[in-house]
């Protein structure tokens, strides 16, 4: 039952679900006067895994872009407007009288330079000491660009205070959430929560993952839940042969039958990009809350069992109506096939990476025999059981899920 894994796919990019102009962080082509941006708050949030990355600003009646470059300014990430971009520091013009105070960037280390006494200074913690003096809890800047000339200074205040999303305690998704999962990630918080990059990398953002039969997984976000389905398709039935002795010693062959690929579909999202343990996040288990046409895996990826085609995982029951469950961690456990050594899932929960929902048939309704022996390749297909359809209201840690009066839930396993 060898994992097959295809590179996970940004489910956002995937499924179009971004609105126009949300799959970018903003930042245009200082090259291309009409791609700048109209202010500095259009460049979108300045991240520490946005360093490097360039803007252009054209304000009002501007004749000319004013170049920006999120870079770490004095121990703050932010938009820092430069006179220059270049490869390394020995590449930038002449720093004299006449530019003082100006900033530059080499991009070859990432480093931010200014302008002082005619020659070009590395501008470091020691230079502003300002930190995050709003106390809005990021670090997108709140009263300057790096130029106090800058007029970035009355247009990044606004975007760095307003909140993009407001977490619910013990919750890690829910639609208010939006494309991303809360899985207390560093760095993330409730002001740049949608400014992140959407890929397998970065923690929360939810992807899909198939086999390599044309299996499918397709993916909707509505105000109420976020609905899954999938489409399971088997590969040709494959022939196999084995021997054996009976109590008499004599030797036999026998065959059997069965697909080529076991084919899944799933949707999950990364925990941190480093193993977490999510005892930190809650001792006594998960709760879901959803509405399934068939069984679904709920797993657990861990760090311990990276090397193996096993996650510990529950199984959700099929439920027409909505439901929420409690998932302790002893629940989870390993496939029934797995019959190597493990850790013990309290072990291996704290090394978590990734949380999936998973359909996957197996051999579930599948003939496990073609019409002869004499065939060595069959087609069987489990038409009746191939499609699957998830809703996802609410996931959380144990208890939480069911701790506001949302309505819509059944009882708890």
């Amino acid at each position: 039952m060898k994992k097959a894994l295809i590179a996970p796919i940004a489910l956002t990019a995937m499924l179009g679900l971004v609105a126009c102009g949300d799959d970018s962080s903003g930042t245009t082509d200082p090259k291309t006067d009409d791609s700048a941006a109209a202010s500095v708050d259009d460049l979108g949030n300045c991240t520490t895994k946005k360093i490097g990355e360039v803007g252009a600003v054209l304000e009002k009646d501007a004749e000319e872009p004013t170049n920006y470059v999120c870079a770490d300014f004095g121990g703050k990430v932010k938009w820092v407007e430069v006179a220059e971009i270049a490869e390394t520091s020995d590449d930038f013009k002449v720093c004299n009288k006449s530019k003082k105070g100006d900033f530059a960037f080499a991009t070859e280390d990432e480093q931010l330079y200014v302008c002082q006494d005619e020659e070009w200074e590395e501008v470091s913690s020691d230079d502003t000491g300002d930190g995050d003096d709003d106390g809005d809890g990021d670090d997108t800047g709140d009263d300057d660009s790096g130029k106090s000339s800058s007029s970035a200074s009355k247009t990044n205040s606004s975007a760095s205070k307003e909140k993009v999303v407001e977490f619910v305690d013990g919750i890690i998704w829910q639609p208010s959430y939006g494309k991303r999962a809360w899985t207390n990630a560093e760095g993330v918080d409730e002001y740049n929560f949608n400014d992140e990059k959407t890929d397998d990398e970065a923690p929360g953002w939810w992807y899909k993952y198939i086999d390599l039969v044309p299996s499918k997984a397709s993916g909707n976000f509505t105000d109420n839940f976020l609905k899954l389905d999938f489409t399971l398709e088997y590969g040709t039935w494959e022939r196999h042969t084995g021997s054996g002795t009976d109590i008499d010693g004599y030797s036999y062959t026998y065959y059997w039958y069965e697909p080529k690929v076991y084919p899944y579909a799933g949707f999950g999202f990364s925990w941190d990009e480093n193993p977490v343990s999510m005892i930190g996040f809650s001792k006594d288990g998960l709760c879901v809350t959803y509405s399934a046409t068939t069984p679904i895996r709920f797993q657990i990826t861990t760090q311990a069992l990276e090397d193996s085609d096993a996650d510990y995982q529950y199984s959700l029951p099929a439920s027409t109506a909505v439901k929420t469950v409690d998932v302790a961690w002893t629940k989870f456990e390993l496939p029934s096939w797995y019959k190597e050594s493990a850790p013990s899932v309290s072990t291996a929960i704290t090394k978590a990476l990734a949380l999936h929902f998973v359909f996957s048939n197996d051999e579930s309704g599948v003939t496990a025999a073609c019409g002869s022996e004499s065939v060595a390749y069959c087609e069987e297909y489990a038409a009746s059981h191939n499609t699957s359809t998830l809703k996802i209201y609410k996931i959380g840690k144990y208890g939480k899920c069911s701790d506001d009066d949302s309505g819509d839930t059944g009882s708890d396993l």
